[in-house]
């Protein structure tokens, strides 16, 4: 190859690079959130986490809920709320309550909030999330999307009187 072949290569390659950078990153343009990878010494695996998002830090995978039935664990970590301002992570498909809690806390830490904890972990089941604007939260979890979403928004109005957002709701069957 001549030297004018090696320049058409790179600036073919330069332009790959930067049409898939630009592909990439339209996702977390569109969202408004800033993205990075995670990666966990739990599983060794890696993930796509938001901060900022109000979908948690989710997990790569498939829709929760969707794939085949199989055994596995999920759970929810929570920060401290601070005057308002609460931080959540969760996970979903795991083959064990440990790994599984682990990455919804690594999930949540990312939010950067104090005081991120498990506040439920679940098998083979379906939780929800619900928050007010000052901080509160209710969760739950039940053997379908339907039921878990229900009982954790009829929990938060029965005490909030009707100030609930239902923030998170997702499977791990």
């Amino acid at each position: 190859m001549s030297k004018s072949d090696y320049l058409s290569l790179a600036g073919i390659l330069s332009a790959l690079c930067f049409s898939a950078a630009l592909l990439l990153s339209f996702p977390a343009a569109a969202q408004n959130n800033e993205c990075s990878m995670m990666c966990n010494g739990i599983d060794n695996q890696c993930y796509r986490s938001c901060a900022g998002s109000n979908d948690g830090l989710s997990p790569f995978g498939p829709a929760p809920g969707s794939g085949a039935s199989r055994s596995s664990y999920g759970a929810i970590a929570i920060s401290d709320s601070d005057k308002g301002a609460l931080r959540w992570g969760k996970a979903y498909g795991y083959e064990s309550r440990a790994r599984a809690e682990a990455a919804a806390v690594r999930f949540c830490m990312a939010g950067g909030l104090p005081g991120c904890r498990v506040r439920l972990w679940f098998f083979n089941a379906c939780a929800a999330l619900v928050t007010t604007s000052d901080g509160n939260w209710w969760t739950d979890w039940r053997g379908s999307l339907a039921a878990a979403r229900q009982v954790t928004l009829a929990e938060c109005e029965q005490d909030a009187k009707g100030r609930c957002t239902v923030r998170e709701a997702f499977c791990s069957l």
